[in-house]
């Protein structure tokens, strides 16, 4: 039998024990919306694949063709990026690749657009790695970013013996009513 003293310390006890609890329920909760931080050398190797896709300045021209391209970054990326097949589609029709590059857990999905002619641009996905951390990694391969002026998160992209182009930076996120749920990724164009 216990006795009302005893009683009193196992209450408070208890109470304690739920009291810790519940906070740890709280903080665990407050982390499953902040997003997971990307392992060291995710934007490296992402900022790598940028500067490798800037045109050589020693190539006058045919510098963005699909396999010029492919030639200069696949070897960061899983994918083939091969030339476009004419048969059964228009001259005009939009062409798109698609392709990732992997860094311990960290999936960086690709996409290449164009035509005919060439790839036009280059988009890089990903869940995990912010604008300012892209940028820095950019910078340590001694690529130079210039804002373009009237333009928010666009920038001037520059590296030594390439020629330069224009990066953005967007934010898409997924509304909470969503059925998937919230979540937030970073998309970079080059």
């Amino acid at each position: 039998m216990l006795t009302p003293l005893a009683l009193r310390q196992y209450s408070a006890a208890m109470s304690l024990r739920t009291l810790k609890l519940a906070a740890l329920c709280l903080v665990l909760a407050a982390c499953a919306h902040t997003p997971a931080a990307s392992p060291p050398g995710a934007e490296a190797r992402l900022a790598r694949v940028m500067i490798e896709a800037l045109a050589p300045d020693s190539l006058a021209s045919g510098a963005y063709r699909w396999d010029a391209l492919s030639i200069r970054i696949s070897r960061h990326m899983h994918w083939h990026l091969a030339n476009p097949d004419p048969a059964g589609r228009g001259a005009d029709a939009p062409i798109r690749r698609n392709g990732w590059i992997a860094n311990e857990g960290v999936q960086i999905g690709v996409s290449a657009h164009g035509g005919e002619a060439g790839v036009a641009a280059l988009s890089f996905e990903s869940a995990q790695l912010s604008p300012a951390a892209l940028v820095a990694a950019l910078e340590q391969e001694h690529a130079q970013l210039t804002p373009r002026p009237g333009q928010e998160d666009t920038y001037v992209i520059s590296a030594p013996a390439r020629r330069p182009a224009s990066l953005s930076f967007a934010r898409i996120c997924r509304p909470e009513q969503s059925r998937a749920g919230p979540s937030c990724r970073s998309v970079f164009t080059l």
